[in-house]
């Protein structure tokens, strides 16, 4: 099976992120499909690509892959677009647009799309690291996805008797004293977050759908506390008990009570990892 994957704007995080080989998106499309030519707009290194591909997969729902996908009018396309371009936003047919939360599935099922919603892995280079647990609480966000990731309500309402790790690009708004900032590269992540003893994702709107912080974080072996916004399938990614609350009652109470009794189970890391998901995702376009 000849696939095309249409990934996003090339920059130098983009080139560092291939060197490092820690792009999920890439090795899930690898791994499900055997390999595939992956295009990035603006590419400077991109070699020339085939005419004859068998699935083109639009990630992104960005405007310039459209053209792309309509120079293969046999081949099986696939969209994936995040948060507020979860819906396709053009008049191509696709054969299957994939999901994050059951939500978004009722809504494209609603306009007569074929959808899947699936399971987003971690990247290979997330796992849990034997080192001291110094920190309370994980927290990912990026400075300039500031205000939707909410790190301005954290900044505002974190308990001081919590210790928290702000990992990601900083923002303008300025930590109190028990919030530490740091940014590190992708393939290091894994290592700060095993300092933690439990992660939340307090990010609300339709902007954001199941982040890849989710999934990462866990693989590390950390349970999490995820605001009742943000779009996710609960009963895949988060203990029976679900740890899905809102960010208006109760959030940080919620964290310290789980701190304190550990009662959300610790997700399988199997059930996340880029095999086992690309497995799934390759059944279910095999049966396209």
């Amino acid at each position: 099976m000849r696939v095309l994957f249409l990934r996003g704007e090339w920059d130098e995080r983009t080139e560092q992120s291939l060197i490092d080989d820690d792009d999920m998106w890439i090795q899930l499309v690898k791994e499900t499909f055997d390999g595939g030519d992956v295009h990035f707009k603006n590419n400077p290194y991109q070699r020339d690509l085939d005419n004859n591909y068998d699935v083109v997969f639009s990630r992104g729902g960005f405007y310039w892959q459209l053209n792309m996908v309509e120079k293969h009018p046999n081949a099986k396309k696939i969209y994936y677009g995040a948060g507020r371009r979860f819906i396709p936003q053009d008049n191509i047919k696709y054969d299957l647009v994939l999901c994050d939360s059951m939500r978004q599935e009722e809504s494209l099922g609603e306009l007569g799309y074929n959808t899947y919603l699936f399971t987003k892995p971690a990247a290979n280079c997330f796992k849990p690291h034997d080192v001291k647990k110094i920190y309370d609480v994980c927290f990912i966000a990026n400075g300039q996805q500031a205000d939707f990731k909410g790190v301005k309500w954290v900044y505002d309402t974190v308990p001081s008797d919590l210790k928290v790790l702000h990992l990601g690009y900083p923002s303008r708004y300025k930590p109190p004293k028990n919030v530490t900032t740091t940014r590190v590269k992708r393939i290091d992540m894994a290592k700060e977050i095993s300092k933690c003893k439990i992660g939340i994702v307090p990010y609300f709107n339709d902007i954001d759908s199941c982040p890849r912080v989710v999934p990462e974080m866990l693989v590390c072996g950390l349970p999490l506390i995820v605001a009742d916004q943000l779009h996710i399938d609960a009963i895949k990614y988060l203990s029976p008990n679900y740890g899905v609350v809102s960010r208006e009652y109760f959030f940080w109470e919620n964290v310290k009570y789980q701190l304190q009794n550990k009662t959300l189970d610790i997700t399988p890391i199997d059930k996340l990892s880029v095999k086992t998901c690309a497995q799934k995702l390759r059944q279910v376009i095999n049966d396209l």
